[in-house]
Formats: C-alpha cells, structure tokens, sequence
C-alpha cells in the first residue's frame, strides 16, 4: 500500500543481506519541495525501516555508510543526503551520527509524530 502511494520522485530501495529482503527506504528527489529547511541540492532520506527480526545487527548502518557512494554515481545532481529522525528514536538517531549524518541544530515541528532532529551529510 505504501508503495503504491509512493510519487514519482520517490524511489523506493530494497536492503537485500543473505538474498533476503531486511529493508526498505525511498530516496526522495524532490524532498525540498515538501520541507523548507531543504533545498534543491538535497536529495531526501525516507522511511528507512528495517524487518523488526533484523534489527540490531548493523544492517541500517552498513546501508548508510554505502549510501553516499551510491547517490554519488546514481543521482550526481545531489550533493547532500537530508532526513529528519524522531527525538525519540536514540538507536536510529545515533545509527545516523555513526554514519557520517550530522545533527544541524535544528528540528523539524510540522509532522505529526513529535519533534525531529534534522540531519544531513555530504552524497560523495
């Protein structure tokens, strides 16, 4: 059903390990069109979500840290990867800062669950 709701500037990514899916998160191209804290230049992180038996094995972590080599040879127009994390969310929040993602200062308040830390890294 999500998927189905996905636009077209939002790419859906599978996070295969073993030849099974663990993982799934959409790169979104036009991510600064829906938040004003972006800006063109940024290419969105979303709903990066890991199969709840396959959690607290590094698997987010090693999709992140390829994520920017990818970005770079895949959509070369983007120089830096954005998301927002929950402030709740410790384990995802510390993942990101793990792989290179930096916590700009600011949060994200118009979503409906909490505030967000805004986060950001280079894509090369």
């Amino acid at each position: 059903e999500f998927i189905l709701s996905l636009k077209e500037d939002e790419h859906p990514h599978l996070i295969i390990e073993n030849d099974q899916v663990v993982g799934f998160f959409v790169l979104d191209l036009s991510y600064s069109d829906a938040y004003s804290f972006s800006d063109p230049k940024a290419l969105g992180v979303r709903a990066l979500l890991i199969d709840h038996n396959h959690q607290g094995l590094g698997i987010a972590s090693r999709a992140m840290n390829l994520l920017p080599s990818y970005v770079a040879s895949t959509y070369p127009e983007f120089e830096r990867l954005q998301l927002t994390v929950n402030c709740r969310n410790k384990a995802a929040y510390n993942c990101y800062l793990k792989c290179g993602f930096e916590d700009t200062g600011n949060l994200y308040l118009g979503g409906p669950v909490g505030p967000q830390h805004i986060m950001q890294r280079t894509a090369a």
